[in-house]
Formats: structure tokens, sequence, C-alpha cells
């Protein structure tokens, strides 16, 4: 009879009370943010918390670029700099992401420093047109209230809708 109940009880109080799954619960609750188990592309989705730590990091890089490229406008142009160096400050903006994440493996330094990387949500790699479309999300994203970032919590692959526009997925590669 004790060999009927053992094969009668239920798996899932055996596989969550192992130390294993314990672990594997624990990791999922990442940086204060949910870490998804799926992957994409043979990669685990990447959490809030990581990819809020990536977009500061690439936040202050822009930060000291665009201050850069203010100062020698100031220089080179004099008082007429500040109403060109807006459009060149957002030329380079869209210029960073579209050339980190087309052509460096969709990985911005933030995300590389944290081990991330933007892939398509088929697994293969962003093209320039996806790079720029999603870039067109930021904008949107933060235009509307930011509600395109906070989608990202409530979503249940970690998409905002630059992410859900353009059809990608941040994953974790490290």
């Amino acid at each position: 009879m004790r060999e009927v109940a053992a094969l009668i009880k239920p798996r899932s109080t055996i596989v969550t009370s192992s130390p294993l799954a314990r672990r594997s619960t624990r990791a999922m609750h990442k940086l204060g943010g949910i870490m998804s188990s799926q992957t994409v592309g043979g990669y685990p989705l990447a959490g809030l918390g990581e990819r809020l730590v990536s977009a500061i990091i690439d936040t202050i890089i822009q930060a000291v670029l665009g201050f850069l490229v203010g100062f020698v406008l100031g220089l080179v142009l004099g008082s007429s700099a500040s109403s060109i160096s807006s459009l060149v400050a957002f030329i380079v903006a869209v210029g960073y992401y579209v050339y980190y994440w087309s052509a460096k493996d969709g990985q911005t330094p933030g995300k590389s420093m944290l081990g991330l990387r933007v892939i398509k949500t088929d697994g293969s790699p962003i093209a320039v047109g996806t790079a720029i479309l999603r870039y067109i999300g930021y904008i949107i994203n933060t235009v509307i209230i930011l509600m395109g970032w906070i989608w990202i919590i409530f979503d249940a692959q970690h998409q905002g809708w630059h992410d859900k526009l353009a059809g990608t997925v941040v994953v974790k590669v490290k």
C-alpha cells in the first residue's frame, strides 16, 4: 500500500523541495525583477534589473559623448552652437544604438558589461532596419508617459513597446 501511495504522491512536492529547485527559484528573482525562465535562441531572457543597470550605463556614456560634442561645437561655432548641438546629440544617440545593436552583436557597452544582448524573437541578430525601428520605439516609450518602459515589468517576455515594435528581446549571454 505504501508503494502505491508513493507513486501517487505529486512530483511537484518533490521537485520544489529540492535544493536545486530552490536555487533556481531564487535565481529567477534577480536585482528586484522577476527573470523569466523562458529562452530565446538558446539564451535566457534578461531580467528587469539587469536591463535597467545596462540602460543607466549607456545613458552615462551618451551624456559624456553629448557633453564632448557640445563642447567641441561650442568651440568651433561659438554662440550659434546651441541650436545645432541638440540635433547633433540626437544623431549621436541614434547612431550609438543602431551601431551597437546591428554591428556589434546586439550589445551596447552597458549590455556587454552585464552580459546582455538584443536579438530578434526568432533568435537571429538585429539588422540596421530593426535597430532603427527599435530606437523609434524608445521615443514612443518615453513620449507616452514612460508606459513603454513600464510595460517591461508586466510582460511575460520582459518586452517593452520598443521590443514589441521591432520584434526583439533582451537575453542573458553570460
